[in-house]
């Protein structure tokens, strides 16, 4: 029986324990045997995505950090200092041509290379590289969802590895919680999607970590839904962007401290003003009413990232039905080929 998106999502829960019980011993069989002075995490799309919203969690390293897209890497070759540097890639399907390039590149400067995939038969695991496999090879649909948050939690895994530390024992009871999210989401994009599938441009902002998150809800929505949408800072969205909506747009603000609240608030009052629609998804409180937030009794675990992106799995699917798509074609089917991003998918 094919898979069906709605499936994945709700497998995430499962996906979070596998993650957790075995993916520490094949980090730290992955790990280079000096402790790297650079690390570059290379990734694009989703997995570009996964890399930003578990960044935070390789910042207390001693070592200079830096995020670049396949291409960016390699259009810097020759231009970087790579003695003692590491390189993490990331990609789900391990398909994706110019993260491939990368990673040969990447090798043959002389780096140590970790790479996180759940493609055991493709190209990028053939690398001479150290592997970390994600659990999640059955997900082979375009929009990713358990992909994402398996990758989101190996990222913060390694990051915590290379730093000494491990996730918290408490960090697990945050399953349970995580399970009872994906219900209530459910229920809530089953309520919501009909109220938000006129919306011409649906805007998700983000801070910090939340940025990552922000730019993969809004990638759901549109590659699933067809509808445009885009991920911002919120600082950033404050500077003129909501000039551009109007009054069939939504706006949905992510916070996960007071600050970032704070924020939030002043963003959706201010739109409230000349009549634009916007709401606050809370990751700490009971904001939007009906989502309950796992409880974070850990908050320096980021699994807060895990969570974020829930509702938008869920809406994106609800959102495509209400305009009459399949989640899983996407709006226009064969993009991906047409586009040659995957080896050996060209048309």
């Amino acid at each position: 029986m094919t898979m069906k998106i709605s499936d994945f999502i709700a497998q995430q829960p499962a996906t979070v324990e596998k993650v957790l019980s075995d993916l520490p011993l094949q980090i730290e069989a992955a790990l280079p045997e000096s402790e790297p002075e650079r690390v570059i995490l290379i990734g694009t799309g989703s997995s570009m995505n996964a890399l930003l919203a578990a960044s935070d969690s390789f910042s207390g390293l001693p070592a200079e950090l830096a995020l670049r897209s396949p291409l960016t890497f390699l259009a810097e070759t020759g231009e970087r200092r790579v003695a003692k540097s590491l390189a993490i890639v990331l990609s789900q399907s391990g398909n994706s041509s110019d993260t491939i390039a990368a990673t040969k590149q990447a090798r043959k400067e002389g780096m140590d290379v970790i790479v996180v995939t759940a493609g055991r038969e493709a190209p990028l695991a053939a690398c001479d590289v150290k592997v970390v496999w994600l659990p999640v090879e059955d997900e082979t649909v375009g929009p990713k969802t358990k992909g994402y948050t398996a990758s989101v939690l190996a990222l913060r895994l390694i990051g915590m590895a290379l730093s000494g530390k491990t996730m918290p024992t408490a960090a697990r009871g945050f399953v349970e919680g995580y399970a009872q999210l994906i219900e209530t989401a459910r229920i809530w994009s089953t309520n919501m999607a009909p109220k938000l599938a006129g919306a011409d441009v649906i805007a998700v902002l983000g801070q910090g970590r939340h940025y990552g998150s922000a730019l993969e809800g809004s990638l759901k929505v549109a590659e699933m839904a067809g509808i445009p949408s885009f991920g911002l800072e919120t600082e950033e969205a404050s500077h003129g962007r909501l000039h551009g909506l109007t009054k069939k747009s939504v706006t949905i603000a992510l916070a996960s401290n007071a600050d970032e609240l704070d924020l939030a608030r002043r963003v959706v009052a201010a739109m409230a003003h000349y009549g634009l629609t916007g709401f606050i998804f809370d990751l700490t409180g009971k904001e939007p009413e009906g989502i309950v937030w796992p409880a974070s009794e850990e908050p320096t675990t980021g699994l807060d990232t895990l969570s974020a992106v829930v509702p938008f799995q869920w809406l994106a699917v609800d959102l495509a039905a209400e305009r009459g798509l399949v989640p899983e074609d996407m709006p226009y089917p064969g993009m991906t080929k047409r586009l040659g991003i995957k080896v050996g998918e060209a048309v």
